[in-house]
């Protein structure tokens, strides 16, 4: 690795002449003026990106260096390159050359590795420490520490005003850049931020499944190992086992500002299939949704769940998940969904403004870390394949013919755990359910008869 970091940032730009008169103070009765851009001018700051942009660029050209390498924010230049390769100390050459022509000043080698150092193997970016030789990043002591002293209020239930959640959540978002498993653990928090927001003078304490999600992150930044860089994301396989799910909803009419959900026909659920290529369905499980979940639940919002497809669209992804697991250790599993909201929440690991979304969301999150498989989840329109044909077909008893049948009769699955079954009797916004269905599979991966 090597970082360069320019000294005194802005100063490293002249100033126009005719602005110079804008820079200028009166002391002990002199005049000065600053003839350099300064820290403050609107200007500095496009200015100096300008000149760390071209700089980056004119290097990466004449070096012949791929791109991919180099990471440049600002005044940072970190440049990652394969141990022993020529492409390092090529770039180190043509850069310290451009910014000596032009008059750029790049801060010395650090012997703590931090603000600046060629041809290590651990050093510091952006507050980060790496070690490439273990492939592992932690932050200092005092970061810990600054995060640490923003949680332990609101985890010993003090109240928490707007700013406190603001610098909190800020905090929080910044250090899941390299632990995206965090992520799942926001919707809670976000929550409660944006109840402050509507609310400003609303000086309260967090709700319990914020304080029990604080406790995770707590711990995950508390502990004195290292953590594992993150992979960069990436498409999936050309090995990947592709799983096409679908879910039917109710209908609906709104009756006194109220949507009301009503059943046209009964027997509708939700579907998930997979089929090897050019051949037959290996795995197929269905739920069939229950008549009180279709017609009278409803979530803390007043919103009916049987007119909630994000929700509905999610149990019916997750099944694969809690059917075949064994069948998933080490995979990469794509997850194709014709909701567009299941898609976008697990891109960022909770579905806003829908509560049990993110509780399937999180679940499928959990037991994808626990089996060690690479989920991804894509879009694919409604019936535009004859996979997402079937799957539409199998979440209606009335659709559900003898043909759909016979395209199914080498497809094995494991039964949907009850965990789910007494959910969807039942559905509230438990975030206990994400650790009873971890457990449920859990259990079903030690079971060797279900190898």
């Amino acid at each position: 690795m090597w970082k360069y970091d320019f000294v005194d940032a802005y100063k490293n730009i002249p100033a126009h002449p005719l602005d110079q008169h804008l820079q200028g103070f009166a002391w002990l009765g002199k005049f000065f003026v600053e003839t350099q851009q300064v820290f403050g001018s609107k200007a500095a700051v496009a200015a100096f990106d300008r000149l760390g942009h071209t700089l980056v660029d004119l290097a990466l050209a004449e070096a012949k260096l791929p791109g991919i390498f180099l990471h440049r924010t600002l005044d940072d230049v970190l440049l990652v390159t394969p141990r022993a390769s020529e492409h390092g100390p090529q770039f180190a050459r043509v850069y310290k050359s451009l910014c000596q022509r032009v008059g750029a000043r790049l801060a010395p080698p650090d012997p703590e590795e931090e603000k600046s150092f060629e041809d290590a193997t651990a050093g510091t970016a952006l507050g980060i420490r790496f070690d490439s030789n273990t492939m592992v990043w932690t932050i200092s002591e005092a970061k810990k520490a600054r995060i640490l002293s923003a949680i332990i209020n609101p985890l010993s239930g003090c109240t928490v005003s707007l700013h406190d959640m603001q610098k909190l959540l800020g905090l929080l978002n910044d250090f899941s850049q390299m632990c995206p498993f965090l992520r799942a653990f926001r919707f809670a928090l976000t929550k409660d931020l944006q109840y402050r927001s509507i609310h400003p003078d609303s000086i309260t304490v967090l709700s319990d499944q914020s304080r029990r999600d604080l406790r995770v992150w707590a711990q995950a930044i508390a502990q004195p190992q290292p953590l594992p860089i993150p992979h960069r994301p990436r498409l999936p396989s050309l090995k990947v086992l592709t799983f096409v799910s679908d879910a039917a909803g109710a209908r609906f009419a709104k009756v006194n500002g109220r949507f009301m959900p009503y059943l046209d026909q009964k027997g509708i659920g939700g579907a998930s299939i997979s089929a090897l290529e050019n051949g037959p369905v290996w795995f197929h499980a269905s739920v069939e949704w229950p008549e009180h979940l279709l017609l009278e639940a409803r979530d803390s919002e007043d919103h009916a769940y049987g007119c909630k497809s994000p929700t509905l669209e999610a149990v019916a992804a997750i099944l694969p998940l809690l059917c075949c697991p064994h069948k998933l250790v080490n995979k990469d599993v794509l997850l194709l969904t014709d909701n567009m909201a299941v898609v976008f929440g697990w891109d960022s690991r909770r579905v806003p403004h829908d509560e049990s979304a993110s509780i399937i969301i999180r679940s499928i999150h959990l037991i994808a870390s626990f089996l060690g498989c690479s989920v991804t989840i894509q879009h694919l329109p409604r019936m535009s394949t004859e996979s997402a044909v079937l799957a539409d077909s199998l979440t209606r008893k009335s659709t559900t013919t003898d043909k759909e049948m016979a395209l199914l009769r080498e497809a094995t699955s494991l039964p949907v755990p009850g965990a789910l079954i007494a959910w969807l009797n039942n559905p509230t916004e438990d975030w206990d359910l994400p650790t009873a269905l971890l457990t449920h599979v859990k259990r079903t991966i030690q079971d060797p008869t279900n190898a």
